[in-house]
């Protein structure tokens, strides 16, 4: 968990009353965030590590525990997608 995902360079993001949408210009995709993958996407800023990124987003809503697996899964997704690297 000590890895500090960063957002990819070179997307178009788009806020949306529903989270964000992404445009990956060179492969003319489309992504559609909800508010919490936006969230967990902001906070790639390459400072943030892993474990802050579960922290902050259980502070954000008031969490008893940590969402570590679901952030986990969306930062798969992300990654995967080309997103944040």
């Amino acid at each position: 968990m000590d890895q500090c995902p960063k957002r990819a360079d070179g997307l178009e993001i788009i806020p949306a009353d529903d989270g964000y949408v992404i445009y990956e210009e060179e492969k003319d995709r489309v992504h559609y965030l909800n508010p919490v993958a936006a969230l967990i996407y902001e906070l790639c800023n390459g400072d943030n590590s892993t474990g802050t990124i579960m922290e902050l987003v259980q502070q954000s809503f008031g969490l008893v525990d940590t969402p570590a697996a679901e952030v986990t899964k969306a930062l798969e997704q992300l990654k995967d997608e080309g997103l944040i690297h």
